[in-house]
């Protein structure tokens, strides 16, 4: 995943007072002038691509994340069955769960 998807899946796990106490946290470490800014790192309230998918909703971002990971590493993060095409239960299955084909 990119820095940003990052970024915005951890800020979704946070309810809105913990963002909020979380951006005042990050805004103290700025005014400290902390080297590294690990709050603002870890969570991107700065960065434009991160809160332009922050911003899009839980179910929006995380369709367009998957939708482009699908779309760049689909091939090696999907497994099908070469027999049926339904979905294996791992990236690394040699037995489809569905038809019971084998390709060891």
């Amino acid at each position: 995943m990119l820095p940003e998807e990052i970024r915005a899946l951890r800020r979704d796990g946070l309810t809105e007072q913990g963002e909020k106490t979380t951006r005042e946290i990050a805004e103290k470490e700025k005014r400290e002038a902390l080297a590294d800014f690990k709050i603002e790192h870890m969570y991107g309230f700065n960065d434009p691509k991160t809160n332009e998918l922050v911003n899009l909703g839980h179910e929006k971002m995380l369709s367009t994340i998957a939708q482009r990971l699908l779309d760049r590493h689909g091939d090696s993060i999907v497994n099908k069955c070469p027999r049926c095409q339904k979905l294996a239960r791992t990236p690394n299955a040699k037995q489809c769960r569905h038809c019971e084909h084998d390709w060891h």
